[in-house]
Formats: C-alpha cells, structure tokens, sequence
C-alpha cells in the first residue's frame, strides 16, 4: 500500500443519506480551510463544526488528508472542464491572444468560487503527499493540449511538443524533487 492509498476516501457512498453525509464533510472541510487554512485543520474540527462523531467522518475518510486530497481532485476537475469545453470550442477556429486571455479568466473565476482553494491550492503545492493530486491533472491536462494542437497542426512533432509543454517533468521526477522516491 503506498502513501497516496491511505489518502484515498475509503467509501464512496452508494445510498443517499450517506451521500449527503459525504457531501457536508467536504463542504465543512472547504468552509474550514477557508476560515482557518490547512495548518489549523484537524479531523476533530471537521467533526465538531459537521456535528459528526470521528467514527462518522473515518467511515469515510482516514485523515484530513484524505478530505483534503478530494476537494483537491474536484478542483482540479472543474479547473480542467474549463480547458476541456475551451479546446472543444476552438477546435476548428483560429485562436490568438484574446482567446487565451479568456480560457484564463475562466480559469480563474473557477478557482474564486471555490470555496477554501487558496489554501487548497497551497496544501497542493506545499505537501508532498497531496502534490501529486496537482501533477496527476497537468499530466492529463498537459496531454490533452498537446493532442489538441497536433490535432490542429499535424505536422507537429507530439513527442517535441509534449517535452516543450512539460519541460521534461514527469510525475516521477516531480516525486523524487518532493523526496518521495
């Protein structure tokens, strides 16, 4: 079992009432980092401000961590849909800097609205265990662009293009400077 597996929620729920459980211990957990930031957030403060018992929030969750890890990945998720619906809509059409300038703006209004992403973001860039949550997304994301453009200019080079776009940073690499190798 590696690190990342113990940052995993350990169910998901199937049946509504546990669903709306899960649901308000990630809301609960945006709220709190919002209000309090990672350093400050503990599994006993996600409890008390849920009006859950710790064994409520283990069934789901192992560690803050964990909860952190998922609102992590939704972020992620909803900061990458935005690319996604951006190279879908500019599949066939010319694109300058206006275009970029927009995909970034949206990029960012994703980000404000979610609730406790300054301090997400910096638990995703800042601790090695969560890390990986943020380079997993850039690989997929960093992939995608890459396709996107051969797509649109097929006399690029995709393997060239892909190194240009990562800078030669693997997960693997990115793993070894964050000492977990």
């Amino acid at each position: 079992m590696t690190s990342s597996d113990l940052l995993k929620s350990r169910a998901q729920p199937s049946h509504n009432r546990a669903h709306v459980t899960f649901e308000h211990i990630l809301d609960t957990t945006a709220q709190l980092l919002a209000e309090v930031s990672f350093d400050k957030l503990t599994t006993n403060l996600i409890c008390e401000r849920a009006e859950l018992t710790p064994p409520a929030l283990y069934r789901y969750f192992p560690n803050k961590y964990a909860v952190v890890r998922e609102l992590g990945e939704r972020l992620m998720s909803a900061q990458n849909d935005v690319s996604i619906r951006w190279m879908a809509a500019y599949q066939d059409h010319d694109i300058g800097p206006e275009h970029y300038q927009a995909l970034l703006v949206d990029q960012f209004e994703v980000t404000r609205k979610f609730v406790g992403a300054k301090w997400l973001l910096r638990a995703l860039r800042s601790i090695p265990v969560l890390a990986e949550v943020r380079f997993e997304s850039h690989e997929r994301m960093n992939e995608m662009f890459v396709n996107w453009y051969v797509a649109r200019i097929p006399d690029v080079n995709r393997d060239e293009s892909f190194r240009q776009q990562t800078g030669d940073l693997t997960p693997d690499h990115a793993r070894h400077f964050l000492g977990q190798t």
